[in-house]
């Protein structure tokens, strides 16, 4: 598993260079997701005596290869967590077959400055367009999600997904959220924060 080490190195004080920060492949489609922090805007309150930083950033992704274009469906969130192993999460939000490669100006505020050395972990969406997924019967959809479904003449095989040599029972994914994660499906989805 030494693929979970690699990360991606996310400089927070460069504000004039794309940051990959997630990569993926869906619909036959690779796609990367970037970062661009344009600036940190500190403000101290002087009746509280509090500092607060708000991180301005916008989001692109870029369609490499595949004939499906992957877009923003929503803005992008960010938040702090209280974790031991990352400090902040970026939530994504994708449609397929739905082209917007640009985010908006987003500003994230924060009590406090992020902390140096840091993990960030970005979480990826993926919507199907309306109409596409029949949740009551897959087999009669226009798509059938291949990390869930197997298509066998006119039945659907539900898939199952641990790692190999696992004890543990086989995890189905769930019908919202239909990219990458922790049903065995691997994305590079972590930075280092400099």
């Amino acid at each position: 598993m030494a693929h979970q080490n690699l990360k991606f190195r996310l400089h927070l004080n460069d504000s004039v260079e794309w940051q990959p920060i997630y990569a993926g492949q869906d619909f036959n489609t690779f796609y990367v997701v970037y970062v661009k922090f344009m600036n940190l805007i500190e403000d101290s309150d002087s009746l509280m005596g509090n500092l607060t930083a708000s991180y301005r950033c916008k989001f692109r992704i870029q369609n490499f290869r595949g004939a499906v274009s992957i877009g923003f469906s929503k803005e992008p969130k960010l938040y702090k967590v209280k974790d031991k192993e990352f400090t902040i999460n970026i939530e994504i939000f994708l449609k397929a077959f739905h082209f917007n490669e640009y985010s908006k100006e987003i500003d994230f505020p924060f009590v406090e400055k992020i902390d140096r050395s840091k993990l960030l972990k970005t979480k990826v969406s993926l919507d199907l367009p309306a109409g596409m997924y029949n949740k009551k019967k897959p087999i009669e959809s226009d798509y059938l999600l291949p990390y869930k479904y197997e298509r066998d003449g006119d039945t659907a095989i539900e898939l199952g997904r641990r790692t190999a040599g696992s004890t543990k029972p086989f995890k189905n994914y769930s019908d919202e959220g239909i990219s990458g994660g922790e049903f065995g499906i691997c994305s590079p989805d972590t930075s280092l924060l400099f």
